[in-house]
């Protein structure tokens, strides 16, 4: 567990007010920390981390707990420019040497 005013000045580099400290539970903590990710390594995805990225992501909670949906991988180079053309302000994501589309 981390320490809730540790937690605090980690996420928004100042001190809190807190006049108590406590331990945050570990899944709480992890979601306050969480970072995103803009810059990517152009290094090959090992099938290992591919199973586990789809199977986290299959993992994750959907509407009535009924995982509808369709996941696309997307590797080839031009439907990823294709892709940055509609996404526009994200197109960054399609730097990455893998692409995960969800559709429902």
């Amino acid at each position: 567990m981390i320490d809730i005013k540790n937690l605090i000045k980690s996420r928004y580099a100042q001190d809190s007010d807190f006049k108590k400290s406590f331990d945050m539970p570990n899944s709480i903590s992890k979601r306050i920390l969480r970072k995103s990710c803009r810059k990517f390594k152009k290094s090959k995805i090992s099938k290992e981390i591919l199973i586990s990225l789809i199977a986290s992501a299959q993992a994750a909670p959907s509407k009535s707990n009924l995982q509808q949906y369709s996941i696309l991988l997307i590797k080839n180079k031009e439907m990823k420019n294709q892709l940055s053309k509609l996404l526009r302000k994200t197109a960054w994501a399609l730097e990455a040497p893998l692409f995960f589309s969800f559709f429902s």
